[in-house]
This record gives structure tokens, sequence and C-alpha cells, in this order.
């Protein structure tokens, strides 16, 4: 009888205790690029005129998002138009030309005095000389009409040739920890990301937070 008790017992199933365990949703749901609004969103023990200081930083740092991304047409731009300016106002006094020149050299030059090559690219040079290209073969309405409909990354896949990328000497290179620099194929799409690499989420390293359960 005994016995016959504890098996029915053994049966039943486990008393309701009513509380129901819920597992925590991760922070942040998703991997989460937006660091600053991350933080101003989820970081604890900060006061709310805190977190609205990192809203307006990142709000601010909208502005410059086009900017980084018609760097190089933007200093060719000017750079074009101040030479062009130059070559054509005849009522310069001659020392403020020359002086006009020799600043306007040094700005669009593509390596700095001192040296004989350079492994960076000067946007201000390569800009130049490519808006030079683009007035020469389609005239100035086609470059107006580029200027207004692309950023950087459009203007160097579209615009750079190989004639002009070899002008200008442009090459990819990979560099050993020894200072060694090695020259690879020219290939010219491989030259268009290699110039436009450093573009890539504005130039900021790309810093996630995970998240954590």
């Amino acid at each position: 009888m005994l016995s016959g008790s504890a098996s029915r017992l053994s049966s039943l199933p486990p008393p309701c205790t009513g509380i129901e365990i819920k597992k925590r949703a991760p922070i942040p749901p998703h991997s989460e690029r937006d660091l600053l609004w991350f933080i101003a969103n989820y970081a604890p023990e900060m006061e709310a005129w805190e977190r609205d200081i990192f809203l307006a930083v990142r709000e601010e740092s909208f502005y410059f998002y086009p900017v980084f991304a018609t760097q190089i047409m933007n200093e060719g731009w000017a750079s074009y138009w101040h030479a062009r300016l130059l070559r054509e106002a005849s009522f310069i006094p001659q020392q403020a030309y020359l002086d006009a020149i020799k600043c306007h050299s040094d700005v669009v030059r593509p390596v700095a005095a001192e040296q004989q090559v350079a492994l960076n690219i000067n946007p201000y040079h390569l800009g130049f000389s490519m808006w030079e290209k683009i007035v020469e073969s389609q005239g100035l309405d086609a470059a107006r009409a580029i200027m207004e409909q692309d950023d950087d990354f459009g203007f160097i896949r579209n615009h750079l040739t190989r004639d002009l990328a070899d002008e200008l000497g442009l090459f990819r290179f990979s560099a050993r920890n020894d200072g060694q620099v090695k020259v690879l194929e020219t290939d010219l799409n491989g030259l268009h990301e290699a110039v436009l690499s450093p573009k890539y989420n504005f130039g900021a390293p790309m810093v996630f937070g995970q998240p954590h359960p």
C-alpha cells in the first residue's frame, strides 16, 4: 500500500511555483556601429544632460560626412579654379602673380619638397589633375554636372583613367615591417580601391558594440 502511494506521487507533475523565468534581451539587440548613439542610450549611471551631450556631438558629426566624402573633388575643384583665375587674370602685378603661383604649386605638388616619391595621395594634386583632364576632354559643363552628382567614390571610379594614372605615376604597394616597399601590379580597379580605402567608414576604425545578455 505504501509503495503504491509512492508510485502515484512520483508520477505527478512538479508543483507550480508561480515564478516565470524570462530571458533578458541582449544589449544592444544587434551589433551596433553607432557608438555615440549606443552610449547615449545604454550607458549606465549617466545623467540626462550627459546623454544629451553625446547625442549633440553625434548630430554635429553628420555635417562633416559629406565634406569627407567629397574631399578629393572639392580640393581639386578649388585648385583648378585657383590656377585658371591666375592664368586668365592678366591684370595681377608680376610679383603678386609669382607669389600666388608658387603658393598654388606648393599645394598641388604630388610630393613634399624634400621627397622624391610619396606613398600617400595628395588630394589637392589628384583632384586638380583629374579636373584639368575632365574639362579639357569633356568641357566645363560636363565637369559641373560631375561636381553636382558624384562623390569621391564615383569620381575616382569613373574618371581616374589608366592614362591619367600612368601620367601621375600612381601605383599600389605593400609595406613590410622592416620598411621595405614592394610595388604591386598596376591593376586599375585595384588602384581605385587603394585610393578610396581610407575613405570607407569616413576613415574611422570599424568598432562595434556587440550584444551581451
